[in-house]
C-alpha cells in the first residue's frame, strides 16, 4: 500500500510493507506515552530511533531530520495506517461482535 503525504510542501510517498505496522505502532504509543523513569525513557528513545530508521527506508523523498516533519509524518502515518485497516476490515465483513453474547 501506499501512502502519499504533503509535508511543507513537499509530497513524500510511504510504501506500507505489513512488517511496517507494528513499526508504526511503537511510534504511535511512543507518542502518546510519557516515560516515568529514566530508564522507560532511554527504552522508549531507542524503540522510537529503530522504529523511525526502518519507517523511514520506505519514505521517498528521504524526509529531513527535523521534529516537525517526522512528528507529522507519524502523526499521518498512524491515521491513515489505522483508517486503511478500518476499510479493509469493513470490505472483508468482519465483525468485532462475540457470537453468544448479548
Amino acid at each position: 500500500m501506499q501512502l502519499k503525504m504533503k509535508i511543507n510542501d513537499i509530497e513524500y510517498t510511504v510504501t506500507i510493507q505489513p512488517y511496517l505496522l507494528p513499526y508504526i505502532k511503537a511510534l504511535a504509543i511512543s507518542f502518546t506515552s510519557m516515560p516515568t523513569t529514566i530508564e522507560i525513557a532511554r527504552q522508549t528513545e531507542k524503540t522510537i530511533k529503530e522504529a523511525w530508521d526502518e519507517v523511514k527506508k520506505h519514505i521517498f523523498p528521504t524526509p529531513p531530520d527535523d521534529y516537525e516533519v517526522f512528528a507529522e509524518i507519524v502523526m499521518q502515518l498512524v491515521r491513515k495506517t489505522s483508517e486503511a485497516i478500518e476499510q479493509a476490515v469493513r470490505r472483508a465483513n468482519f465483525t468485532f461482535e462475540r457470537p453468544g453474547i448479548q
